[in-house]
């Protein structure tokens, strides 16, 4: 990043796209509408977050707890580190 917290990472010209669009997470469908598209990648909105189930183990208890993704950021290394937030009234398991 530079100085002014702008991206110094040259990024492919988006268009802009207004269509429909489907991904899977896990078994589910989700649906989408794309903003923007360019060779590299797309950028699309949703009517909902993205939500997962989280199984982890914290000071030797199992937890399940929903969560919705609320940031990403890519690593030097090419890995992601995700942002998630629990959500109430979790419905995991």
């Amino acid at each position: 990043m530079s100085k002014n917290g702008e991206s110094t990472c040259q990024r492919a010209e988006r268009s802009p796209v207004r269509t429909d669009v489907e991904f899977y997470v896990g078994d589910a469908i989700m649906k989408a509408i794309s903003i923007n598209v360019s060779e590299s990648g797309l950028c699309f909105d949703m009517d909902e977050p993205i939500k997962i189930c989280l199984r982890m183990e914290v000071n030797n208890q199992l937890i399940n707890r929903e969560a919705q993704i609320v940031w990403a950021k890519k690593k030097s290394d090419g890995g992601v580190t995700y942002g998630f937030e629990f959500t109430p009234n979790s419905n995991c398991w």
